[in-house]
């Protein structure tokens, strides 16, 4: 399976995961930072090695 921001198309982390992996397991297993995107709201998010901010709700899981 992928990890994948589905605003940007970027695949965060490939994996070996079964179908009852959720997208929180799979942040934590890939040890993605939490982080604030919108300090006007504090919104958080996550950061990837990268340094690329990701929206909670953009990131899903997709088999390979």
């Amino acid at each position: 399976m992928k990890l994948m921001d589905s605003a940007t198309g970027k695949v965060i982390a490939s994996m070996v995961a079964d179908l009852n992996t959720s997208v929180e397991d799979a942040i934590m297993l890939n040890n993605l930072e939490e982080c604030i995107i919108d300090p006007s709201t504090m919104e958080k998010g996550w950061r990837d090695e990268d340094g690329d901010e990701h929206w909670t709700e953009d990131l899903v899981l997709v088999d390979d």
